[in-house]
């Protein structure tokens, strides 16, 4: 599943994002190793987006860290009242 990053600084290039999910309380096994500890996990956004299993990218949008979808440029007109 894809996740995004908005805003201009965060969408152009490369970014590695480092997250574990179990050591901020998110339940799951894909977030534990056997022994039980959290696991830290890297992702890697190339121009704003980048590929995760989807545990984790649930995890990323609950916690407002990604977007479920790219933000489209919006129409001005679209958004402000007429004059």
């Amino acid at each position: 599943m894809f996740v995004y990053l908005h805003g201009e600084r965060q969408v152009a290039g490369r970014h590695t994002l480092f997250v574990a999910p179990a050591q901020d309380g998110a339940e799951g096994a894909e977030f534990r190793t056997p022994e039980g500890r959290p696991i830290t996990f890297p992702i890697l956004f190339e121009d704003g987006r980048a590929s995760v299993p989807e545990p984790l990218a649930r995890y990323l949008v609950a916690r407002g860290i990604a977007h479920a979808a790219r933000m489209n440029a919006l129409n001005p007109r679209l958004i402000l009242p007429r004059s």
